[in-house]
């Protein structure tokens, strides 16, 4: 299991548990703990949704990070190999291959 699933995990299980531990301590009304059991739903989804969308930023980052080094590597494969290559020509080449890739 990778780092941010138990993450997420624990973050649930803590949610479940102190829900579950302010029900059976404080018994109210069958509708104050509906609305009780309500509010801590919303709260739990609104933590899983904050984490979701940071775990996507943290991806999408890395996957940038990736690509630029991919990149670098490449230009200075290119330019190994054949010295008199142009560095711009290959700017040009990385640019259109990027923006096929983003219409997918």
């Amino acid at each position: 299991m990778n780092r941010l699933a138990e993450i997420l995990l624990a973050g649930l299980a803590g949610v479940a548990g102190g829900l579950l531990l302010g029900i059976l301590a404080a018994p109210k009304s069958g509708s104050e703990t509906r609305h009780q059991i309500a509010g801590g739903v919303r709260g739990g989804a609104g933590w899983i949704d904050a984490q979701a969308r940071e775990a996507n930023r943290q991806i999408q980052e890395a996957g940038a990070q990736a690509a630029d080094q991919i990149r670098r590597a490449a230009r200075d494969a290119f330019d190994q190999i054949s010295p008199d290559f142009d560095s711009e020509e290959w700017d040009q080449i990385y640019a259109e291959a990027a923006k096929q890739t983003e219409r997918r």
